[in-house]
């Protein structure tokens, strides 16, 4: 079945409007100084503390610079220097690698985790608001599409990324 342009502008511009608006509530709890520290981030600075977040699931004490430059796909230079601008923000914090002396591990600070979760905590308390709203069925039927929709999204992402 064709689907119109409009109605995929719609579908996009909805999706980006919901995560946007549960972005700028979820600020509201914060402090004015916390709110403007994530609203100066760039998309990129957003990626890397997911990817730090991410890579410290399996490694606590923090990450290697490679490896988060392998990660993101970045030079070690352009990591570095956004690692840097991270840890003024006191986002990131830098700590020597017991096994390298010349290494440094990266995570996230103790301020930038209770940030995240309190965050995904809003996010979650509003998701459930919602889909407690919801017959069983439709509930069953929004989480499938956008399954779908974020593995077709995901699958181009791959072939575009082999090519």
């Amino acid at each position: 079945m064709k689907v119109q342009p409009n109605i995929a502008l719609q579908t996009w511009q909805l999706l980006f409007g919901i995560v946007d608006d549960m972005r700028e509530h979820a600020l509201t709890r914060h402090s004015r100084k916390e709110v403007a520290t994530f609203q100066e981030l760039t998309i990129s600075q957003q990626h890397m503390i997911k990817a730090v977040i991410h890579l410290t699931i399996d490694a606590p004490e923090g990450v290697t610079l490679k490896a988060l430059a392998d990660r993101l796909q970045l030079s070690s230079g352009a990591t570095s220097a956004m690692v840097e601008v991270l840890v003024r923000k006191r986002l990131l914090e830098r700590s020597p690698c017991p096994l390298d002396r010349r290494a440094v591990r990266i995570r996230t600070t103790d301020t930038c985790r209770r940030l995240v979760a309190e965050g995904c905590r809003y996010f979650t308390e509003r998701t459930v608001a919602f889909l407690e709203a919801l017959p069983e069925t439709e509930r069953s039927s929004l989480l499938e599409v956008l399954k779908e929709f974020h593995r077709s999204v995901s699958t181009h992402q791959l072939e575009t990324e082999i090519r």
